[in-house]
């Protein structure tokens, strides 16, 4: 369920990493993550700079050969519009360059990211919260990409927001959660037993069961807690729909209450 953090092979820990571990009492670097081209960022650029050139070869000839008074006059909108996708061009094909300054340093004991000259570190001990927000994008049926969004607090109430502008942002939001999960997990489970409830958001976890905030279902009428279409849903006993449904993305520690409510159920068998 914990897989552990394992560097890649072929990726040594840069200089950077060697710092901020020392500074912040990370532990050992494992994984370092960067902004990078995306496919979706280089067909946008390309598409982008082929319109601009297309609408700077429609105003030249406008200006140069007009049918009508009309395509004088329509000559400084069609150039907008070519200036638009020009700038929208070159700011996919430099992302990388723009974006240059953001890594995120993965360790052994939390992570690092770096933004510019700022630096936001975290141990996996000193996470208070994690949302996250996962978005399958399709469009006429067709699979065109995933969403990322996963925002860290600490205990300090420092917050990070950590994107699909983060290469691979997917692999890091579980390796993550993962961690921290194997960190807070047991602490949870004991307060659980020793009869705390426990709070995500508008869901809580006690000895008497689940609650919305409204009613609260006993452990025994909970016949299933589940994930669908980025929505946890509740079932009870006897009843074909769900008893609460909501939004993943509202959870926070999302993945510490599902483990919890998986142990829990797993237990009372």
């Amino acid at each position: 369920m914990f897989p552990s953090v394992q560097a890649t092979k072929d990726q040594s820990p840069s200089g950077k990493a060697e710092q901020l571990a020392a500074a912040y009492q990370l532990g050992t670097p494992q994984q370092e993550y960067r902004v990078r081209y995306t496919r979706m960022i280089l067909v946008c650029g390309i598409i982008s700079l082929l319109l601009w050139f297309g609408f700077a070869f429609l105003a030249y000839n406008m200006y140069t050969s007009p049918r009508n008074i009309n395509d004088s006059n329509n000559v400084p909108i069609v150039i907008g519009v070519g200036v638009m996708f020009l700038l929208i061009g070159l700011y996919c094909l430099l992302y990388p360059v723009l974006y240059r300054s953001w890594h995120v340093y993965v360790y052994s004991e939390g992570f690092a990211f770096t933004k510019g000259s700022k630096v936001d570190a975290f141990r996996w001990d000193q996470i208070d919260c994690m949302w996250q927000a996962i978005t399958r994008r399709y469009m006429n049926g067709i699979y065109m990409g995933t969403l990322y969004k996963y925002t860290v607090r600490g205990m300090n109430g420092r917050q990070v927001v950590l994107n699909n502008r983060i290469a691979d942002v997917g692999s890091l939001g579980a390796i993550i959660s993962d961690m921290v999960t194997r960190v807070k997990l047991p602490q949870v489970l004991a307060a659980f037993r020793a009869g705390q409830t426990i709070t995500f958001g508008r869901l809580s976890v006690s000895l008497q069961g689940v609650s919305n905030g409204k009613e609260l279902v006993p452990w025994s009428q909970i016949k299933e807690i589940g994930v669908s279409r980025g929505y946890v849903t509740v079932r009870k006993e006897g009843k074909w729909l769900s008893w609460s449904s909501v939004q993943v993305a509202k959870i926070p520690n999302f993945f510490i209450f599902f483990a919890l409510v998986n142990t829990i159920k797993k237990t009372a068998r």
